[in-house]
């Protein structure tokens, strides 16, 4: 079980910082084109929230279903 929030936890953070090097030359965009650096800060924040919103969302009807199995399972 640890193993797999480990793989996870690793998983995350390389999808994250790949992410933020793409989009980087994106917000640098934006400050050419006048964009205020407290707009882009917002406009990131609610980037990642709406990705963590869609991922929480995700991992709980894909996990919930597995718990539920994994502990079904067990009792056998």
């Amino acid at each position: 079980m640890y193993i797999l929030l480990f793989i996870g936890l690793i998983l995350i953070s390389y999808t994250v910082s790949n992410y933020s090097r793409i989009r980087i030359k994106d917000y640098g965009m934006f400050m050419v084109f006048g964009e205020e650096k407290k707009d882009i800060i917002r406009m990131i924040i609610l980037e990642y929230g709406i990705i963590y919103g869609i991922s929480w969302l995700i991992g709980c009807v894909v996990g919930t279903p597995f718990v539920i199995l994994l502990q079904y399972k067990e009792k056998e």
